[in-house]
């Protein structure tokens, strides 16, 4: 009962190779990610195999040998994770012309006066031009049913954290990084914990307005709860998926997870994280607090 897995993973989406704002190097993740062996917490980690040396590497050297790493590359997603079973799809939508429509509407709305440069391609968000960043945050409850289901996870508690959670280093900032470990009594026994930024209203439930207005609601860097109910929100994620689909709606992960809250929220227990100049810190939140 106390103690908790984290999962996570990496597989490169070609990232640095973006024209905008959201570009990332591999580097930056792998980085990030190697901030989680200077902690004791169990690990199952999915990592690229085109990048998983090095990791490896580090990883001899470090103090706690309880991380399991598992390479992976297209095709063992394609065989093993649901998510990117469904690519096709998400592609046909965002070429489709209702989604365009719905996206020039919020650009438009976003700068009234004309686009920066006119160039709307620069001003688009990743959900909305990149099918594998919409799937591979997607895939985040496959990978965590993936573990459970091949008996990687043995422990009551289980986690998500995003690869590149350790972000802040870069900007040389440490203060949000947790001084403890994740701490179980603080997660719920029969829900699975969530993260807001922000209260949700009754017009959220439009699909139409979040796609165009994009309000910070759910964050899918950290949640955790239950290892057996994660099988029942892995079921409730992708049914939320298929009708997004049926709308011609594709978006990321924090929106999937508004749908899932509106249809079952009995299984979220839900934690609000209001402060402005900061994306939430699951690992600080939840970890054990020195008395």
């Amino acid at each position: 009962m106390n103690k908790i897995t984290i999962v996570t993973a990496f597989f490169d989406i070609g990232r640095n190779s973006w024209d905008s704002e959201f570009k990332r190097d591999t580097s930056f993740y792998i980085n990030s990610f190697l901030n989680y062996l200077d902690y004791s917490y169990e690990m199952v980690c999915y990592i690229d195999d085109r990048y998983i040396e090095p990791i490896l590497e580090k990883y001899e050297n470090s103090q706690f040998k309880n991380k399991l790493f598992i390479p992976i590359n297209i095709d063992w997603l394609l065989q093993n994770i649901d998510a990117w079973k469904k690519i096709s799809i998400d592609y046909e939508i965002i070429n489709s012309d209702y989604y365009k429509q719905l996206v020039d509407f919020r650009l438009n709305y976003m700068y009234p006066n004309g686009l920066p440069e006119n160039d709307c391609r620069k001003h688009l968000f990743p959900e909305n031009e990149y099918v594998e960043y919409n799937i591979i945050n997607h895939s985040k409850i496959d990978f965590i049913v993936h573990a459970i289901s091949n008996n990687l996870i043995k422990t009551h508690y289980t986690c998500w954290c995003d690869f590149g959670y350790f972000n802040s280093q870069h900007k040389g900032d440490s203060s949000t990084f947790p001084k403890n470990t994740l701490d179980v009594k603080k997660f719920h026994s029969k829900k699975i914990s969530f993260i807001l930024r922000n209260k949700i209203k009754n017009i959220d439930e439009n699909m139409e307005y979040i796609l165009i207005f994009t309000p910070e609601l759910f964050t899918g860097t950290f949640f955790g709860g239950p290892t057996e109910l994660m099988f029942e929100l892995q079921k409730l994620y992708h049914s939320c998926i298929d009708e997004m689909h049926e709308k011609c709606i594709s978006d990321d992960d924090q929106h999937v997870y508004l749908r899932c809250y509106l249809k079952n929220p009995e299984l979220f227990d839900l934690h609000i994280f209001e402060n402005p100049d900061e994306w939430p810190k699951g690992l600080t939140i939840f970890s054990i607090h020195d008395s």
